[in-house]
């Protein structure tokens, strides 16, 4: 028995963390933000836009916390109307400064650098750890001046990475109403949310004077 337990030792992989595991992802070309969850993100900042024009905030400040290949960011340069564009990213390669936009690293949303008018969080939360969940809130409210926007997603995904082990991309699945719950111990304000058949949602979070 001991044999056989020691045996297994030898074999088991060493545990990825998600820098190793997305920096692998972002080498394919195909993983990238899809054209669905791109049009429903970019509402809502436009959405979000109308809101703090009408409270009399104008040339807002935008983060995009996780932004991968930053679609959003070269969007919202292309859009203009922004005082500042930042995004950030646990991928080395995908950071830098860009015509228009920043993105810095970081080692976890916990842990991000910057703020915003409106701050955007899109399909990131579902890869990370479920216990880590309350700090990345936390820290993505307190990072969000007037605006949070998360997309979030719950169906099961994996990959099979070059060295021929299998990754479960999503392993934080918690649905919409799940997610509405956790905002709202976290933020004490109203969620808005959009439930897609897909197994996303959009959600909104507004932080005005009552």
């Amino acid at each position: 028995m001991l044999q056989r337990v020691l045996k297994w030792f030898r074999k088991a992989e060493p545990v990825k963390d998600n820098q190793t595991i997305y920096s692998e992802c972002y080498k394919d070309p195909k993983y990238a933000m899809g054209e669905q969850r791109f049009d429903r993100v970019r509402a809502a900042i436009d959405e979000a836009i109308v809101h703090l024009r009408s409270e009399g905030i104008s040339n807002p400040r935008l983060l995009d916390v996780g932004c991968g290949r930053a679609e959003i960011l070269q969007w919202a340069a292309k859009r203009g109307g922004f005082s500042l564009i930042y995004g950030e990213e646990i991928v080395p390669d995908l950071c830098g400064e860009f015509d228009g936009y920043h993105v810095e690293q970081i080692d976890s949303i916990s842990e991000s650098k910057f703020g915003g008018d409106i701050v955007v969080c899109s399909d990131v939360l579902e890869h990370i750890q479920p216990m880590e969940t309350d700090a990345a809130l936390v820290r993505l409210w307190n990072s969000a001046a007037y605006a949070l926007i998360i997309h979030v997603a719950w169906f099961p995904t994996e990959r099979v990475m070059q060295d021929g082990t299998v990754e479960q991309l999503h392993i934080n699945r918690m649905d919409a109403m799940q997610w509405v719950g956790r905002l709202a111990m976290v933020t004490g304000k109203k969620t808005e949310c959009w439930e897609f058949e897909d197994q996303t949602a959009l959600l909104v979070v507004y932080d005005f004077d009552d």
